[in-house]
């Protein structure tokens, strides 16, 4: 059964009427979109006045429909993939920027060597034990800063200085040493004698074999080796570990698995650091959302 508009004289099915209204779809958005914006004020001072009211009749009304808004949102994500990776990635960014502006005192920069970009600047754990903080926790590590009124214990470094941080306090085990009482049962149980020379050893040949026997960033020519990674060219490093076998991205196995190989370069191989692999990371995630 067709029905007309009597806003702007078109036919429509019953099935898209809203409610009572014989208005179509796009007349009804449109009208109520103006309205909003005519009475923001006046909306916005009933829920600042009505807090606790809206808020339980909103979960009312999720019980009630729960399935039929499961139903929605799944079908909703699944046809604006690429436009909601958009918005929560500009969403992040901007928590991201207040976290690190209020831990550096205004301007965001790295604690140690001053970098200012702010494609590498994070927030690090003093004491450490951040990734098993972050396990801990149900939401974002920054959306939880901010719920928590930004506690102490924190402070912006870029991703070099994580990383010679994490080599300089001994933190590079998959076995987080917080999970004991005390560091020495697990340097105990878990540190083979030789195992940190053993692993230094394998990256400096394997950086070496993708530099040139001269171990440096390809982008911007850092040469602290702590600091440094083997990074994946056309951005397949992902699938290409999962071809190896290697579980979790683990960075030692990897190494082993390309000596053992005889250093292959298919997938083409290159020597970047922590700083300039997150660069591009990001930049060519950016490309993926534009050609989508």
């Amino acid at each position: 059964m067709t029905i007309i508009c009597s806003k702007c004289g078109e036919s429509f099915s019953e099935c898209d009427k809203v409610g009572r209204s014989l208005w179509c779809k796009l007349c009804w958005k449109k009208c109520r979109k103006e309205y909003n914006f005519t009475n923001r004020d006046k909306r916005s001072k009933y829920r600042k006045l009505n807090k606790d009211k809206i808020l339980i009749q909103n979960q009312i009304y999720r019980d009630m429909n729960h399935e039929q808004i499961t139903t929605a949102s799944k079908k909703y994500r699944q046809e604006n993939k690429c436009r909601i990776n958009i918005k929560s990635r500009k969403y992040n960014k901007q928590i991201k920027m207040c976290i690190l502006s209020h831990y550096s005192g205004g301007v965001p920069y790295c604690n140690h060597c001053g970098e200012k970009d702010i494609r590498c600047l994070s927030i690090d754990h003093i004491e450490g034990c951040g990734s098993s903080h972050r396990r801990e926790l149900k939401i974002n590590f920054y959306n939880w800063l901010k719920q928590n009124g930004m506690p102490d214990g924190y402070m912006v470094l870029c991703f070099n200085c994580q990383w010679v941080k994490r080599y300089i306090n001994n933190e590079c085990n998959r076995k987080n040493a917080c999970d004991y009482k005390n560091v020495s049962d697990y340097q105990k149980k878990y540190q083979k004698k030789y195992q940190k020379k053993y692993q230094e050893k394998l990256k400096h040949e394997v950086l070496c074999h993708y530099s040139k026997n001269d171990p440096c960033c390809n982008v911007c020519g850092n040469i602290d080796e702590r600091s440094l990674s083997i990074d994946h060219i056309e951005n397949n490093g992902a699938d290409h570990r999962r071809d190896m076998g290697i579980v979790n991205g683990s960075g030692v196995g990897m190494y082993r698995w390309l000596r053992k190989h005889n250093f292959p370069n298919n997938p083409p191989l290159q020597v970047l650091c922590m700083n300039c692999q997150w660069k591009k990371r990001l930049a060519y995630q950016l490309e993926r959302d534009f050609l989508k």
